[in-house]
């Protein structure tokens, strides 16, 4: 019984690292994303869009036209 006991906390403490060793900050992604969103032409300009005070209303006609746009 000790020894399937220890096997257990093995496995879970293998379970445990290789879980953890994935939430890193991963610098190589974080610079692939931005030059994709440069590739995608992304428009962050906020004169693509119509205002009531802090709501979005609609797009404007520049904002219609973007092919991908980032909401603000």
């Amino acid at each position: 019984m000790k020894k399937v006991k220890n096997v257990l906390i093995t496995i879970f403490l293998i379970v445990l690292t290789f879980g953890l060793s994935g939430c890193g900050n991963n610098q190589n992604a974080d610079k692939s994303n931005s030059n994709h969103k440069e590739d995608m032409k992304t428009s962050v300009s906020e004169d693509n869009f119509e205002w009531d005070g802090n709501i979005i209303i609609a797009l404007t006609d520049k904002g219609a036209k973007q092919e991908s746009l980032i909401i603000p």
